[in-house]
């Protein structure tokens, strides 16, 4: 029994976590996310990170969302779908500058995010994911 499980179930997420170093690992493919940091939160659970991963031959990228739950810890991943996910920051701050990261970084739009902050490592006219996106060979 996961501390993670009703949660879990509220998303949609039949099969259990797998283990790996420590933490429950699942891959979901259509990821409501800011319905899981509303659970999450709601059921006293810690954002911890999360991490964008640009994987070879896909456009898209992998999202990584890592949670305690009173020393439980769990990750959810899952990818953009057309380069966007959507925003947390509203319901979990904490999210605010690993987004921000990501965003320039790899150039994924978190939808709803407020636009008028500042660039965290962009330098004036530097478009996002000109720092570590891969782009594919023509």
């Amino acid at each position: 029994m996961s501390n993670f499980d009703s949660i879990l179930l509220e998303l949609g997420v039949t099969q259990p976590p797998e283990n790996k170093n420590g933490f429950g690992w699942i891959t979901v493919k259509a990821l409501d996310a800011r319905k899981m940091a509303g659970l999450m939160l709601a059921r006293g659970a810690r954002f911890v990170t999360m991490n964008g991963l640009q994987i070879d031959g896909n456009e898209e990228i992998r999202i990584d969302y890592h949670w305690d739950l009173r020393g439980e810890l769990l990750a959810l991943t899952t990818q953009t779908v057309n380069g966007k996910i959507d925003d947390i920051t509203d319901i979990c701050p904490a999210a605010d500058w690993i987004e921000r990261e990501i965003h320039e970084h790899l150039a994924v739009e978190f939808e709803g995010a407020d636009p008028s902050k500042l660039p965290l490592f962009l330098k004036h006219g530097e478009e996002p994911g000109t720092l570590l996106r891969k782009t594919r060979a023509l």
